[in-house]
């Protein structure tokens, strides 16, 4: 158990908590019943936040709105990076393995 101050609890619960809520919602939104049946697990679990109240994150994020006004802005960038890269067929290695290496150390195995 690590102890936070209130900011750091709130800069971490944008990060680990809302940012994922809002991330699922708008994969959801972005996917739009266009799955053709498709759909499998790796959307499903990507989707689950999706189907939180409304109620309860309305205030949530009105409590976090500058920190996950920065968050967004940093996933918004990846995502930018992503698109541009695929624009100019550049291989995504970096990132792929970027990201494997974060998954690692964020389930301790890295």
């Amino acid at each position: 158990m690590v102890l936070l101050s209130p900011d750091e609890h709130d800069q971490a619960m944008a990060v680990v908590s809302h940012l994922p809520q809002l991330v699922s919602t708008a994969l959801m939104l972005a996917v739009a019943g266009r799955d053709q049946g498709a759909a499998g697990p790796a959307l499903m679990e990507m989707t689950r936040l999706a189907a939180s109240p409304a109620a309860m994150w309305n205030e949530l994020v009105r409590e976090l709105r500058p920190e996950l006004i920065g968050e967004l802005q940093r996933m918004q960038s990846y995502l930018t990076e992503l698109e541009i890269a695929i624009n100019f067929n550049e291989p995504l290695d970096k990132w792929f393995q970027r990201a494997n290496a974060l998954r690692k150390r964020l389930e301790g195995k890295g």
